[in-house]
């Protein structure tokens, strides 16, 4: 496992954040709420981005990746011109991969 840089670790940081406060306002486990956004369930992605412009509304971050060893999360901007035609099923793509 390669060690985070400032950016990756604040980003893990705030999507953790993100889903602690998930957890907390629907009153279940983090753990469950992880997992369930890891999965791809949509509604535990839409509560997520919400969450995270709620936490840090200024933030440019439109895509986020799991690591499937360390399970740290890390945030990206992504231009337009970047993200894939299936940008939007991100989620139902990871969950078929696993």
């Amino acid at each position: 496992m390669k060690p985070l840089n400032s950016e990756q670790h604040l980003t893990n940081k705030l999507a953790v954040k993100a889903l602690r406060n998930i957890a907390e306002e629907q009153g279940i486990a983090y753990s469950k709420i992880k997992q369930c956004f890891s999965d791809g369930d949509e509604e535990a992605t839409e509560a997520f981005w919400k969450m995270l412009r709620k936490i840090a509304p200024y933030h440019q971050y439109n895509a986020v990746y799991v690591c499937p060893d360390c399970k740290r999360f890390d945030l990206e901007r992504l231009e337009q011109e970047q993200k894939a035609p299936w940008y939007g099923l991100i989620g139902r793509l990871l969950r078929r991969s696993v």
